[in-house]
């Protein structure tokens, strides 16, 4: 796992399902490469296509595992869809004359 620190902030870069499941597990702590940053690009969240914009992520309710963890994320209704698909096969033998 690595926490990066940018102006003061920690944010993780890597190693979200980690953290997730051991934080599902009861596990508070976890031992991390601790990496500090002096620029943004550093951080790596344009690297990882993170959904997450800097200005959220520098704001004051900037996401944290804790909304994912503890029951604070909103839940997201998923519709479930299904495919049907009709094949129609035929089949002729033709006899030349």
């Amino acid at each position: 796992m690595q926490v990066v620190e940018f102006q003061n902030r920690r944010y993780l870069r890597n190693g979200y399902h980690r953290a997730y499941v051991l934080r599902m597990a009861g596990v508070s702590e976890m031992p991390c490469l601790y990496l500090l940053a002096s620029r943004w690009e550093q951080v790596g969240a344009e690297a990882i296509q993170s959904p997450f914009e800097r200005a959220l992520l520098e704001s004051a309710g900037a996401p944290t595992m804790g909304h994912f963890t503890n029951g604070r994320a909103v839940d997201v209704p998923v519709r479930l869809a299904s495919r049907v698909v009709t094949l129609t096969y035929k089949e002729e033998v033709e006899f030349e004359p």
